[in-house]
């Protein structure tokens, strides 16, 4: 995205970097303890799904990536970085460490968050790479991006909220990473109503898209900050069944 203030555009190089550091705070968890319990391995599917399809578009497109240098490359490796760990991880869950999966607990069905994405990226899209194919790829993984996370807290909160160190490090990071995204975006999503030839829709989209990550993770945040605070153990309260 082409931000007046080229080292702004950076925020957005240092989120995905964030972002990577969470997938490497979980890949250590699992390797050093040889388990994954408390990993939702519907999370990291969808995370697979999320960074193929962002790549898709950042690797061969430039709308929607930071103009200044941190864009030519050093954005897209961290995203490529991150989908190895998080396949890695994959295959200690189901390989690996099969034993220690709590699958009992893992079972949202994210066809249900994964089909209206990609039905609201064929139609609600922005218009930066133009391109119509990559504008409905980058669409689809800010869409699943958006939701990427819920299967995780369900784990959680069906687990009885009981959240160890490592997985709260790494939702942190996932979570600091969307606010960074957020900044960006709050001062970008304008622009993209130069390509619209005047429509703040679909800037506005991607803004309210970001804007209900972090409405989705609020409770996570407060009683991840809650504990921190306190040096106690994460705990979220039990809400499997409203989830």
């Amino acid at each position: 995205m082409k931000q007046s203030n080229r080292d702004f555009s950076a925020v957005l190089t240092l989120s995905a970097g964030i972002q990577c550091l969470g997938f490497a705070i979980l890949t250590l968890k699992a390797t050093a303890s040889q388990t994954v319990a408390g990993t939702s391995s519907k999370s990291l599917e969808m995370f697979v799904l999320f960074f193929l399809a962002r790549l898709t578009s950042t690797m061969f497109a430039n709308g929607y990536i930071p103009v200044d240098r941190s864009g030519d490359f050093v954005y897209q490796m961290f995203d490529i970085i991150s989908l190895l760990l998080v396949l890695f991880l994959l295959y200690c869950t189901h390989k690996k460490y099969r034993h220690t999966y709590q699958d009992e607990h893992d079972t949202m069905p994210i066809h249900t968050l994964v089909a209206p994405c990609a039905v609201l990226a064929m139609f609600l899209h922005a218009n930066v790479n133009r391109d119509l194919f990559f504008d409905r790829a980058w669409s689809f993984s800010l869409y699943v991006e958006t939701f990427v996370l819920v299967p995780q807290l369900y784990m959680a909160a069906k687990q009885g909220g009981s959240v160890d160190a490592c997985t709260a490090h790494f939702v942190a990071c996932i979570v600091l990473s969307r606010m960074l995204s957020v900044l960006f975006w709050w001062y970008g999503h304008a622009e993209i109503a130069a390509f619209e030839d005047g429509s703040h829709l679909p800037g506005r989209t991607i803004l309210v898209s970001y804007l209900l990550q972090l409405i989705i993770s609020a409770d996570f945040v407060y009683y991840y900050a809650k504990a921190m605070m306190s040096g106690k153990a994460m705990m979220l309260p039990e809400r499997g069944q409203e989830l």
